[in-house]
């Protein structure tokens, strides 16, 4: 597993990619700049990876 941090201004995160083929190409990307959007509680943007749906994927969405 590989560690990665995700700032924002003044805020960070720590995450953890796991071993999957979509992890290993965001890792590929690294480092990635953008500009995140919101839509009430969410937070996303897009990043210059694209891949097909991976077996057995699931959308989850993370409660802070």
């Amino acid at each position: 597993m590989r560690r990665i941090r995700i700032r924002s201004g003044k805020v960070e995160a720590a995450a953890v990619l796991d071993d999957s083929p979509t992890s290993q190409a965001i890792w590929d990307a690294l480092p990635i700049e953008g500009r995140a959007n919101t839509w009430g509680e969410e937070i996303y943007f897009t990043i210059p990876v694209s891949l097909g749906l991976a077996e057995g994927a699931r959308e989850e969405g993370l409660e802070f």
